[in-house]
């Protein structure tokens, strides 16, 4: 005890650490024992109630009869609303073989003709992917519907390409339809797949023009407000190789004042009694004076500055500068088209 009074702050700071670690100690540990313990209770009611609701069998109720009724006039209300802004591409007319060799001929003329009116060059022999198809008699049935789909897709295509007024349209890829849609010609083949899903399907092309700048940003205003679904994927611009002529130059350039030193005028006779006093006097009553310039300072002395030609620019006067010249670009674009079921 006489130890403890002679150190009585040391064993009170001693007994207040001891309180304050068994305190600590609760709360790091007790509680948070109580804490993970009430969790897992948590979690194993849970799961006890999922296995008993797999457990029971389905008993339709008609208040649960209703809120499916009810979904299902939300989704056609969305639907309805979806199909407004892109509706779905007409149905291609069912044909034979023959028949579908005639559609496919007048396609391809119709298209042509569109893009000679809209000033649209082509290539001679560009078949809009379909040169292999040409002048055949035999195909296979499940192929004429797939290939009838992918016509009516390349003419909406076509239209915002024409209606763009690009200069001329290269190359047009499409996707095959099937395993025995084979393709000779490489220039029509596009190594990519059709994606098929019960709401939809995505058809990929891949088209290549020349335009301009402007005409490039019609093609992508005309997809964007098409009534019909494009997503466009990629698209690479590059130089056409082929610019706009230069911007006329004048004639002939105004030669500049001429830098050699020119003849000095030949100086006025001298009139009689000039430098004599008493001599010809001017209205003030003085003789006039005649200034005579030394040979070196006559030399130097630049000849009066010539008249420019009408029409050219004045000395010293910038010429117009060219602040935009435009180049004829090779636009590749590939573009899914989507078809609403």
């Amino acid at each position: 005890m006489a130890w403890i009074k002679r150190n009585l702050f040391f064993t009170l700071s001693v007994a207040a650490g001891l309180i304050l670690t068994v305190y600590c100690g609760y709360l790091f540990f007790g509680r948070d024992l109580s804490d993970n313990e009430a969790l897992s209770k948590e979690f194993q009611d849970e799961v006890a109630q999922f296995n008993e609701l797999q457990m029971k069998s389905i008993t339709p109720s008609q208040e649960n009869i209703d809120h499916a009724k009810a979904d299902q006039r939300q989704v056609a209300e969305i639907e309805a609303k979806f199909h407004q802004a892109f509706p779905p591409f007409p149905v291609p007319p069912k044909v034979d073989e023959k028949g579908f060799s005639g559609y496919l001929e007048d396609t391809i003329a119709g298209l042509k003709t569109q893009a000679s009116n809209a000033a649209v060059g082509l290539p001679e022999n560009l078949a809009f992917g379909f040169t292999d198809q040409r002048g055949k008699l035999k195909f296979s049935s499940d192929d004429i519907q797939m290939w009838m789909q992918q016509l009516l897709e390349i003419k909406a295509l076509c239209g915002a390409l024409f209606g763009a007024k690009i200069n001329s349209l290269a190359n047009f890829r499409r996707v095959p339809v099937s395993a025995t849609d084979l393709f000779q010609t490489p220039g029509d083949l596009l190594p990519a797949v059709m994606v098929i899903t019960p709401t939809e399907t995505r058809t990929p092309y891949k088209v290549e023009f020349r335009c301009f700048s402007q005409e490039l940003a019609a093609v992508l205003d005309g997809l964007a407000r098409s009534s019909n679904c494009f997503i466009v994927q990629n698209i690479v611009v590059k130089p056409a190789g082929q610019t706009m002529m230069e911007p006329d130059q004048p004639a002939s350039t105004p030669a500049a004042p001429a830098s050699a030193p020119a003849s000095a005028p030949a100086s006025a006779p001298a009139r009689p009694g000039g430098g004599r006093r008493g001599g010809n006097r001017g209205a003030s009553g003085y003789p006039p004076m005649t200034m005579t310039m030394p040979m070196a300072a006559r030399e130097q002395t630049p000849a009066a500055p010539q008249a420019a030609p009408r029409g050219a620019a004045a000395p010293g006067s910038a010429l117009a500068k060219t602040v935009l010249r435009e180049h004829l670009l090779y636009v590749t674009l590939s573009v899914d088209v989507v078809r609403i079921k």
